[in-house]
């Protein structure tokens, strides 16, 4: 009776193994359960393939997102430095007495001027309403931050205000581009500019 009790020892313990987690069922000498691994279908490949696309697709727009801000600002900085220098330019030009003074009689007399002082007003003054005209382009295309904008309308209405510059005025905004000419009329409404002509700088004493 021993020996046949001791025969169904290993069997019970395998039946008993199979009910424990594979660990302890191994060491109990019964095989662990197999575990089915799932398998990559190409659908899988392919969910797999857009996402990483879709990361690539954002990572790139970020990067340009970066690239059009610098190239903004690179721009912005030069048309400051193009505004700045066709202020330099007209400051250059009225280092010389001759225009300097004519230029001073152009803004109070205009156009009743000799012919010489005449022509030299004529010409600075259209070369300053053809500069704003690009200064405006630039502000209207985002090019020319507004501060810069308004500080070049400002000096360039204390200008057309003056009463040789209101004379000449009318002559030349015909040929100017109408937005341009509209944002020198709503300055000049404003009522609020300086007199230059009373400024140091203006003045025709020797």
């Amino acid at each position: 009776m021993p020996s046949t009790s001791l025969r169904h020892i290993p069997r019970a313990l395998r039946e008993f193994g199979s009910l424990l987690p594979s660990g302890r069922a191994a060491a109990l000498g019964s095989p662990a359960p197999t575990r089915r691994v799932p398998r990559v279908t190409i659908q899988d490949l392919g969910s797999l393939g857009e996402l990483i696309a879709a990361i690539a697709t954002v990572a790139t727009l970020a990067y340009l997102a970066v690239q059009i801000r610098q190239n903004t600002q690179s721009v912005r900085a030069s048309s400051r430095l193009d505004v700045a220098s066709g202020w330099r330019a007209h400051n250059q030009l009225m280092l010389d007495p001759k225009v300097n003074r004519a230029y001073q009689q152009g803004l109070r007399a205009y156009p009743d001027l000799p012919y010489e002082p005449r022509n030299v007003f004529v010409n600075l003054f259209g070369d300053h309403a053809v500069f704003f005209q690009g200064a405006f382009a630039l502000y209207e295309e985002g090019q020319v931050d507004r501060q810069t904008y308004e500080d070049y309308l400002t000096w360039f209405a204390c200008q057309v205000v003056t009463p040789g510059g209101r004379a000449l005025w009318k002559e030349v905004s015909p040929f100017l581009v109408k937005g341009a000419v509209a944002a020198v009329d709503e300055r000049l409404e404003r009522d609020d500019l300086p007199d230059i002509l009373s400024l140091k700088m203006y003045s025709l004493d020797d």
